[in-house]
């Protein structure tokens, strides 16, 4: 008779218990290698972050360095406009 508290336990032939352990075993593999290929997109996500985070500075660098070519090409201008 069956315990309430107690686990059930179900008879199989040792092919089906063998069967399943390979399965098991060959998802925690397949669980190993999803989790490595999962931290190196991390990495390369961090990686392209920080790529475009200095692209970035680099066109606001190349932006302020436009903007004063600019009023100096206006100021260069203005004496020569108001004659």
């Amino acid at each position: 008779m069956h315990q309430p508290d107690s686990p059930l336990a179900y008879a199989m032939p040792d092919q089906v218990a063998d069967a399943i352990v390979r399965l098991e075993e060959h998802n925690l593999r397949v669980d190993e290698q999803f989790a490595a290929s999962q931290n190196e997109l991390v990495q390369a996500t961090q990686e392209a972050v920080k790529v475009t985070r200095v692209t970035a500075q680099a066109q606001t660098d190349l932006l302020k360095v436009m903007d004063r070519m600019a009023g100096r090409a206006a100021s260069a201008a203005a004496p020569h406009q108001q004659r």
